[in-house]
């Protein structure tokens, strides 16, 4: 049987410029604390960067090379939607 859950929330990150971006996160009704935030690659489920927990509002990013993935792979990844945050 699946669980279900009350929980929901959203995620925006927006560019700026060619390295730069900035992150909301907004979540709500949580069925247990939230410990950690991951910014992931799909597919890989790679962590990108790691957020801090709770609500984030205009937090800055510098997008730059993580592990085998450089700059432009990242942002390449941003523009596909195949970034994904883990709660």
């Amino acid at each position: 049987m699946r669980a279900t859950s009350t929980a929901s929330g959203y995620a925006a990150i927006s560019i700026v410029g060619n390295a730069s971006a900035l992150i909301d996160v907004n979540i709500s009704n949580l069925s247990s604390a939230q410990t950690t935030t991951y910014l992931r690659l799909t597919g890989t489920d790679d962590a990108i960067l790691r957020l801090p927990a709770g609500q984030v509002s205009a937090q800055p990013w510098t997008i730059a090379a993580v592990g085998p993935y450089n700059r432009d792979a990242i942002v390449t990844a941003l523009n596909e939607g195949r970034l994904y945050l883990s709660l």
